[in-house]
């Protein structure tokens, strides 16, 4: 589970995105932050990086759509190729119409 230091215990990411990115994309980043995530870590097309990049993602409160784009650009090369490079621009591509519609803030 996520650890939160605020006193309502919720996840800092998903209190501030479950509006623009709904409920869903908010479980997906509680994801990122519980015992299980680190299994994951452990699957061969991660096995590559001296830092795993879901605890990349975590450890540096990076937010949904960034943390996809990371995920999907690292493991292209040893799991699906041109789809996780096809998948990385479709969170990319959702990224810059939040900024651009003002939805993110730079």
């Amino acid at each position: 589970m996520y650890r939160s230091s605020s006193s309502s215990g919720e996840c800092p990411q998903c209190a501030s995105s479950k509006a623009s990115i709904g409920a869903e994309a908010g479980a997906a980043y509680h994801y990122q932050y519980s015992e299980t995530a680190k299994d994951v870590t452990k699957q061969s097309h991660y096995t590559q990086f001296k830092i795993q990049p879901a605890v990349f993602i975590g450890e540096n409160n990076i937010g949904y759509f960034e943390g996809n784009v990371i995920k999907y650009v690292c493991r292209y090369q040893k799991k699906n190729g041109i789809e996780d490079l096809k998948k990385a621009k479709h969170y990319l591509e959702m990224l810059i119409s939040k900024v651009e519609t003002g939805e993110v803030k730079v």
